[in-house]
């Protein structure tokens, strides 16, 4: 090993060193264009992918968050694994060439710089200059004062111009109520005839015929590549589950299929489209084009519930239940559909789930993991 990646490694590089800042910057500012945008969750799990792409090197969406958030803590010790993936992404070969390419722009920057002239350093006013400065001011001051009295006194005048003229455009006029009110009452009626004719809300695929517009920027990520599989495992809340999706992610990969878990947006989730992805209908799946994206999209949800344990006094039981659905991108139907359910125990609810989390993986890998 080169003897100056030696002294790198053995360095303590802190979360707030200069360099280490200037290199989450430009982390930040490929991801989003900009450095002064905050990186929301789909950066995150898309950069994710990349880095693993280009140095396999896994990364979690949380410790991503950690280094690259906007309001992440700047304390404490740099992992070297995880700055030498940031360099890497950002087209170095480690963070050392990173700090070496730093380094030279400094110096370059230093050498530009002029040396200090005496000419260019300020003279002291004297008195009479101070003097003439303060007049000025003082004479700019009366005069900003004055032209605001005058407004002023001008806005006033016009309300009390415009009160007596309103009783002779009354008298001249008796009709303008009237004709207002009957106005309205027409609107009314209008808006009431067309919420009449409004349809009632039936099923999406019924009701709407959908058309394959622009929505695919708004509901899927760019992706660089063509993925085997885009796996999207959520919870009740609409929440993405992504230490599951992260594990159940290296199953398929070992089996030799390239994954991907950021390939819906955050809004696709949030919206109506998801329940009937889940269901393969067809038109979204035209819709949303994911046969150029992907072949395999694999949709899962997951519910916890907990109770109390009747065998032992103050446990809690976990009851985990995962839904998933294997849709086909390219025939646009629906492959294969399962469920099932797993108890777990603990002494409080996060030990009784954690619990239950890891028995939930251990039979979707020994019974379900194969496509």
């Amino acid at each position: 090993m080169d003897d100056k990646l030696k002294t790198i490694i053995k360095t303590a590089w802190k979360k707030d060193d200069p360099l280490v800042l200037e290199l989450i910057n430009q982390v930040r500012q490929k991801v989003t264009g900009s450095n002064d945008l905050p990186m929301t969750q789909d950066d995150f799990f898309q950069l994710a992918e990349e880095i693993y792409n280009q140095c396999k090197t896994t990364i979690s969406d949380r410790t991503l968050k950690e280094y690259l958030g906007h309001y992440s803590k700047r304390t404490g010790k740099c992992r070297l694994d995880i700055i030498n993936a940031f360099a890497v992404y950002l087209g170095f070969k480690n963070f050392y060439e990173f700090k070496k390419e730093e380094e030279n722009k400094v110096k370059k920057t230093d050498d530009r710089k002029p040396p200090t002239k005496l000419q260019d350093v300020p003279l002291v006013e004297n008195n009479n200059v101070k003097k003439k400065k303060f007049r000025i001011i003082s004479f700019t001051a009366i005069i900003i004062t004055l032209l605001g009295l005058i407004i002023f006194i001008q806005l006033n005048q016009k309300p009390t111009e415009n009160k007596k003229n309103k009783p002779e455009l009354l008298e001249n006029s008796p009709n303008i109520e009237k004709d207002s009110i009957q106005s309205e009452e027409e609107k009314s009626e209008e808006k009431n005839n067309i919420k009449e004719e409004k349809p009632e809300n039936k099923n999406l695929a019924e009701t709407e015929k959908i058309e394959p517009a622009d929505v695919t920027d708004e509901y899927l990520n760019n992706l660089n590549t063509k993925f085997d599989i885009a796996l999207l495992i959520i919870d009740e809340n609409e929440q993405q589950e992504n230490e599951l999706m992260s594990q159940i992610a290296a199953l398929y990969r070992n089996q030799g299929y390239s994954v991907t878990y950021s390939l819906f947006t955050t809004k696709f989730i949030q919206s109506e489209y998801l329940p009937e992805l889940q269901n393969a209908n067809s038109q979204v799946i035209k819709m949303l084009k994911t046969d150029t994206l992907i072949n395999t999209i694999v949709l899962g949800e997951v519910t916890y519930s907990f109770r109390n344990g009747t065998l032992v006094v103050g446990t809690i039981i976990c009851n985990a239940t995962i839904k998933m659905n294997i849709i086909s991108a390219i025939q646009k139907s629906l492959i294969n559909s399962f469920s099932f359910s797993v108890n777990g125990n603990g002494v409080s609810e996060s030990q009784a789930k954690e619990h239950a989390f890891s028995k939930l993986f251990d039979k979707f890998k020994e019974e379900y993991s194969s496509l």
